[in-house]
């Protein structure tokens, strides 16, 4: 009962001893993974820019960058999500028709093209504002973590 007693008093502890280090980007905020925070949000990067030796008008337009593009992609994932509600409310309705579906289902699918081809219109501008000792260094982060 002891050992039980001591693992529950140190187990938070433990949990909140993993302070990011200095050369890494920050965790996660609360409730989210620490890979998915929404760049643009703040003053943060993505992870895999931030050992390549940006410098601050690097940082500062590919900031800029992403504040253009973030409004546009987040209205475009709303409406998604409301076409995927209503394809959902389809289905447990009387009024289900697969013709209606199927609308739905390519509505969804040309919405979420725009958002595939606006993400990599925004990588590639990035791309394009790194030298070539930065886009090695990216290509080799991009190759350890499997992208």
């Amino acid at each position: 009962m002891r050992k039980l007693i001591l693992i529950f008093t140190l187990l938070p502890g433990l949990a909140m001893a993993n302070p990011p280090m200095h050369d890494q980007p920050p965790h996660g905020e609360f409730g989210k993974p620490p890979m998915h925070h929404l760049v643009g949000d703040g003053d943060q990067l993505p992870p895999l820019l931030y050992n390549i030796g940006l410098s601050e008008d690097q940082q500062r337009e590919i900031k800029n960058l992403f504040k253009a593009q973030q409004g546009a992609i987040s209205d475009k994932f709303d409406k998604e999500r409301a076409i995927k509600e209503q394809l959902h409310r389809l289905s447990f309705s009387d009024d289900y028709s697969e013709d209606k579906a199927k609308t739905l289902i390519e509505q969804s699918l040309e919405i979420h093209k725009d958002i595939a081809l606006q993400k990599n219109r925004l990588d590639n501008a990035i791309f394009k504002l790194l030298n070539a000792e930065q886009r090695d260094k990216l290509k080799a982060g991009m190759d350890k973590i499997g992208h």
